[in-house]
């Protein structure tokens, strides 16, 4: 798919690909991650290798952006789960170069994410982001996804919040999927209030 954003910017997509770029996608993630002092979030990614990247994006949906050098400028995947009777998506990652920030590119590949999330009948989207950054937050609460819980993931210098971003109308229950989809992910450290307010809070999208 290709799509004119910013003149001379160019969005492609890819799926199941063999086209994926996967040298360019490692470049910007590591740029990103390692290399940029304000990127702490970085999920795992900062240290991946070439064959590390093409396991975990094989089946996701990849957004990319591309400069009018035809040089990758912003990433993003999603990757795709099954759990009891839901069908839900996770936002791997959002890479930015730090020269083409503050020109609208982080929503687009959320919106691209969300537009094909939707076209997949996916029933919702989780993400997550350290609580300190709040230019992060904000750019979760403007693309309206809704604070599910604090968590502490391992190796990370302080606690994430878990957002979620309903795509259907859905009935969730205190203690049924999230507590067992998080727990199955890995999450140590559960939010009590959230336990308690789920139900009202969440109850019906």
């Amino acid at each position: 798919i290709h799509l004119s954003i910013i003149e001379g910017m160019e969005v492609r997509t890819y799926l199941n690909s063999d086209d994926t770029p996967y040298d360019e996608l490692l470049s910007l993630l590591h740029t990103i991650f390692i290399n940029d002092s304000d990127e702490t979030n970085d999920g795992g990614f900062g240290g991946i290798d070439l064959d590390g990247l093409k396991k975990i994006l094989q089946d996701c949906y990849v957004v990319t952006v591309w400069s009018t050098d035809n040089r990758l400028v912003a990433a993003a995947a999603l990757e795709f789960r099954k759990k009891l009777w839901y069908k839900y998506a996770i936002c791997l990652f959002s890479a930015v170069d730090s020269n083409c920030r503050r020109l609208g590119l982080g929503s687009l590949l959320m919106k691209s994410r969300i537009k094909f999330a939707q076209k997949k009948d996916i029933d919702m989207i989780l993400s997550s982001t350290l609580v300190n950054n709040t230019a992060s937050i904000a750019y979760h609460k403007k693309n309206a996804f809704h604070i599910y819980k604090k968590v502490r993931y391992k190796n990370q210098p302080c606690p994430s919040y878990v957002f979620i971003l309903p795509l259907r109308r859905l009935k969730i229950f205190k203690n049924d999927f999230f507590c067992r989809l998080q727990e199955s992910d890995g999450i140590s450290t559960r939010s009590r209030e959230t336990d308690t307010t789920i139900g009202q809070n969440l109850g019906h999208f």
